[in-house]
C-alpha cells in the first residue's frame, strides 16, 4: 500500500507561526493592518493548498497561470517601450510595476519557475505556452537594468543546469578557472555599473541591522520602518559627525554622508520584516523559505528554483510589499508544500477551510475601509490642485475632511502640515507633522516643525529641530540655511557668520539651481553685516 503524505506539512506550520508572530506585532504596535502583506498572502496560500489537494492536474494549471501572467507583463512592458519611442517620456519600462527593479525581479522568478518545467514536463500544450512566455521574459529581463533580478536568475538557472544538463555540467567542470574569472569580472562590473546605488543599499542595510536589536521581539510595527529609520540614521550621524575621529574614519563617514538618503523601505525583505515585525518573524520567514526550497528540490519539483530566485532578489529589494509578488510567492510556497493527501481529502478540506474562513472574515471586515481609502485618495488627488497652486486655506478645508482616511499617508500629512504652517496654525501643524515624522524618514517634516517653533519664538527648539533634520540626511544644504536664518533672526551675529561660512563651503549630494539660490539668500543677509571676527566661545558644532 502506498504511504500517503500528511495533511499538514511543515511549511503550513511555519507559515502559521509566522503569521501569528506578525499579527502579534501588528496589535502590540497598533499598526495599520489594512496595509499588511498578510491581507493577500494568507488567503492565497490557503486557497492554493486546498485546490492542489483536490485537483490532480493542478501543477499544469499553475504553470499555465504563471505563463499567462508573465506574458501579460512582457506585453505590457513592450507597449510602454513603444509609447516611449513616440515621445511619451513619462512612461516607464516596468509592466504593471511602478519601477523596473521589481519588474525585473518578477520576471526572474517566472523564468526560474518556467525553465525547469520546460525541461522536465511532458504536457506539450502547456510546454509550448511556457516556452513562449519563458523566451519573452529572457529577452525583456535585461531591459529592466535590475542587477539583483539578473543575479537571482543566473544563479538559479545555473544550479538547475548543473544538476540536469549533463553537457553544461561537463563544460563547467572542464573550464572552472575561466568561468570563475568571468563571473568575478561580471560581478565587479555590475557593482561599478551603479556603484552609488549599491553603496546606498549597503548603508541602508547597516542602519537596519542596528535597528533590529532595540526592538527585537515585536519590532516597530508594519508601516513604521521609515520613521524609525530616520531616527536611527539621525542618531548615527549625530554621533559620528560630532566626534573627533582619525582621518580614515572621517573619509568613511564622508562617503556615508554623501550616499545617505531617506528611504521608505529597507530594500531587503528580511531586514524589513525583522525591523517591523521582530526577529522571531524574520527567523520564521527565512526558515520557511529554506525548508520550502529544500523540500521542493529534494522531491524534484520545479517550485524550489522560483522560491530561491525570490529569496535572492529579496536580499536587494522588498518584493513582499508588491501584491504581484505576494500572489506569486504564496502560490510557489503552497505548491512546494508536501502536505497534499488526496486519500484524506475530506479531512484536508476542513483543515484548509479554517484559515480561508478567518482570512475571508478579515477581508470583509476591512473591505469597507479599503473602499473608503480609495475614495479618499481620489478626493486627495482632486484637492491637490489647491496645494500645487498655494491656495493653502482651501487645502486645510479639504484635507481636514480626508484626514481620518489618509492619516497613514506621509505625503498627505506633509502637505496638510505645511499648509497649516503657511496659514499660521503652528500648533496644529506641529501635531500633524509629528504624525508624519513617525512614518517617514523625510527630514522636511523636521524643517517645517522648526519653522513652527521659530514663528513662536522658541529658538532653542527650532535650532534642535533644524539640526535633527540635518543629521537625518546630512548631505542637504537646506537645514543649514534655516539655522543661519535662525541665528540672524535671534541676533546672534557670531553664530550666523560661522553658519554662513558653513553654508558657503558645504558640499551637498546634488548641486543644482536650488542650492545656488539658498547660498545667495545667505550671502545677501551676510552682506548686510559688517565684518566681525568669530569668537571661539561661539563655536557652533554641526
Amino acid at each position: 500500500m502506498r504511504k500517503s503524505n500528511p495533511i499538514i506539512s511543515i511549511i503550513d506550520v511555519l507559515i502559521t507561526l509566522f503569521v501569528l508572530s506578525t499579527i502579534c506585532s501588528l496589535y502590540f504596535n497598533n499598526s495599520n493592518y489594512i496595509n499588511s502583506y498578510l491581507t493577500l498572502f494568507v488567503p492565497c496560500y490557503s486557497i492554493i493548498r486546498l485546490l492542489n489537494n483536490k485537483i490532480s492536474a493542478f501543477t499544469e494549471l499553475i504553470v499555465l497561470l504563471i505563463s499567462v501572467i508573465c506574458l501579460f507583463e512582457c506585453g505590457y512592458a513592450l507597449l510602454q517601450l513603444i509609447y516611449s519611442f513616440w515621445g511619451e517620456s513619462s512612461i516607464s519600462f516596468c509592466g504593471t510595476f511602478r519601477n523596473s527593479g521589481p519588474f525585473g525581479g518578477f520576471l526572474s522568478v517566472c523564468i526560474c519557475t518556467l525553465y525547469p518545467y520546460v525541461r522536465k514536463c511532458k504536457n506539450n500544450f502547456v510546454k509550448n505556452i511556457a516556452t513562449i512566455s519563458l523566451t519573452a521574459a529572457v529577452i525583456i529581463l535585461p531591459g529592466s537594468y535590475s542587477r539583483a533580478a539578473i543575479l537571482s536568475c543566473v544563479i538559479c538557472c545555473f544550479l538547475f543546469a548543473i544538476k540536469y544538463e549533463e553537457r553544461f555540467r561537463i563544460f563547467i567542470f572542464e573550464h572552472k578557472l575561466p568561468v570563475t574569472l568571468v563571473l568575478i569580472v561580471l560581478s565587479f562590473g555590475a557593482y561599478k555599473f551603479k556603484q552609488g546605488s549599491a553603496d546606498g543599499r549597503i548603508f541602508i542595510d547597516k542602519i537596519s541591522v542596528q535597528m533590529l536589536f532595540p526592538n527585537h521581539f515585536f519590532g516597530v510595527g508594519i508601516g513604521n520602518y521609515a520613521g524609525k529609520y530616520g531616527e536611527a540614521q539621525c542618531k548615527y550621524f549625530r554621533e559620528k559627525l560630532s566626534s573627533t575621529m582619525e582621518y580614515s574614519s572621517i573619509q568613511r563617514i564622508e562617503h556615508e554622508r554623501m550616499i545617505a538618503d531617506c528611504p521608505d523601505l529597507a530594500f531587503n525583505d528580511y531586514l524589513q520584516i525583522g525591523v517591523e515585525s521582530g526577529l522571531l518573524a524574520m527567523i520564521l520567514y527565512i526558515v520557511t523559505i529554506i525548508v520550502a526550497v529544500i523540500l521542493s528540490i529534494k522531491r524534484q519539483t520545479i517550485w524550489g528554483y522560483g522560491i530561491l530566485a525570490f529569496s535572492i532578489f529579496s536580499l536587494f529589494s522588498c518584493p513582499i510589499e508588491k501584491f504581484q509578488f505576494q500572489l506569486l510567492f504564496a502560490i510557489l510556497l503552497a505548491m512546494s508544500s508536501d502536505g497534499t493527501c488526496r486519500e484524506n481529502s475530506s479531512k484536508s478540506v476542513y483543515f484548509f477551510l479554517l484559515p480561508i474562513f478567518f482570512s475571508m472574515i478579515f477581508v470583509l471586515v476591512n473591505s469597507r475601509s479599503w473602499r473608503e481609502q480609495m475614495d479618499d485618495r481620489r478626493e486627495w488627488i482632486d484637492a491637490g490642485k489647491w496645494y500645487d497652486n498655494e491656495y493653502y486655506e482651501f487645502v486645510i478645508s479639504d484635507y481636514s475632511q480626508l484626514f481620518d482616511g489618509l492619516k497613514n499617508n506621509s505625503q498627505f500629512l506633509y502637505e496638510y502640515g505645511f499648509s497649516l504652517n503657511k496659514m499660521n496654525y503652528f500648533d496644529k501643524s506641529d501635531s500633524i507633522l509629528m504624525m508624519g515624522a513617525k512614518i517617514s524618514s523625510n527630514p522636511m517634516f523636521w524643517n517645517v516643525m522648526g519653522n513652527n517653533s521659530l514663528a513662536q519664538g522658541r529658538y532653542r527648539e527650532a535650532e534642535e529641530r533644524y539640526k535633527h533634520a540635518f543629521y537625518m540626511v546630512p548631505n542637504r544644504l537646506y537645514p543649514l540655511t534655516l539655522l543661519a536664518k535662525l541665528y540672524h533672526e535671534e541676533g546672534d551675529t557670531a553664530r550666523f557668520l560661522e553658519m554662513a561660512d558653513k553654508v558657503e563651503k558645504f558640499v551637498p549630494k546634488i548641486e543644482n539651481a536650488n542650492t545656488v539660490r539658498l547660498r545667495e539668500e545667505i550671502r545677501e543677509i551676510r552682506n548686510s553685516y559688517m565684518y566681525l571676527p568669530c569668537s571661539n566661545k561661539y563655536k557652533t558644532h554641526i
